[in-house]
């Protein structure tokens, strides 16, 4: 159909709606809060003349976040239930972490004893603990301070419209949620290298050498409470989770992997002037 023609004739497919018109508790304004320790270690050693050795490791210690005004709530994908009960400030929405240990090595070595030739490699584990940022606006927008209502419309049998947008309770309509995984908040990645660089002739140095990497727990935005497969088509499609719309969760299930070559060759020229091809 023409969308714009459902939207003249208020038709709509899909409807969601954000503050409920007249609610005098409509609109969150949530306080979050949450504090890092980071404590670190990192030292170099010349085991030899040609060969240099660089040790560290990294504990990354990140609180629960809270909500001061006690404003964002969670879910508890268990029971399906919101938490923490409304109004209730500073409660911990997440589970944290003692085990955020983060190791890093970088070897040097010269071969040949010279300056001209020099083999490099090194592995490290970072934490994106950034990643908590993406849950502040979510955890906000759940009941009752905010409801949101989605329905999924047969074509020109709409049952909530803009004109009946203040009586979706009494329509029997279902509010939607937004939920974040309470463990492995915090993402990481593994990465590491190997590389030769060499002096070449014409004051040519050529490098070449190899990169990759591992992520795991990174956020992953997914539908928790789709139509049950076999009750779809049915006269009553049900949910998992049948109090509620949609439900979508940030889980932490998304994992990538790189692996890449790299070659460069670099000349410097007098008066500052480089080329570099990569």
């Amino acid at each position: 159909g023409n969308s714009f023609a459902d939207f003249l004739l208020d038709h709509p497919q899909r409807i969601r709606l954000g503050n409920i018109p007249g609610r005098a508790n409509a609109g969150t304004y949530p306080d979050f809060e949450y504090w890092r320790v980071h404590p670190f270690i990192q030292d170099e050693w010349k085991l030899t003349p040609n060969l240099t050795l660089n040790l560290g490791i990294r504990l990354e210690y990140n609180s629960p976040f809270v909500d001061d005004r006690g404003e964002s709530r969670n879910m508890n994908l268990g029971t399906g239930k919101l938490f923490p009960e409304p109004g209730m400030a500073r409660v911990a929405l997440n589970t944290v972490s003692m085990n955020n240990w983060a190791p890093r090595f970088g070897i040097a070595w010269r071969p040949l004893g010279g300056t001209d030739f020099v083999i490099r490699t090194g592995y490290g584990i970072f934490y994106n603990v950034n990643m908590i940022n993406n849950f502040v606006p979510i955890l906000a927008a759940n009941p009752p301070g905010t409801a949101r209502f989605e329905q999924n419309a047969l074509a020109r049998r709409p049952v909530l419209t803009m004109a009946t947008a203040d009586q979706v309770e009494a329509l029997g309509a279902r509010a939607s949620a937004s939920a974040a995984a309470t463990d492995n908040t915090v993402g990481f990645v593994q990465q590491w290298n190997f590389n030769i660089q060499k002096s070449l002739p014409w004051d040519l140095v050529g490098e070449i050498g190899y990169s990759g990497s591992k992520s795991d727990h990174f956020d992953n935005p997914a539908e928790y409470n789709a139509f049950l497969l076999n009750t779809i088509g049915t006269a009553n499609p049900t949910r998992r989770y049948p109090d509620w719309a949609s439900i979508e969760v940030h889980d932490n299930a998304a994992a990538g992997s790189y692996h890449g070559m790299l070659t460069k060759l670099e000349r410097r020229f007098s008066g500052g002037l480089t080329f570099l091809q990569t």
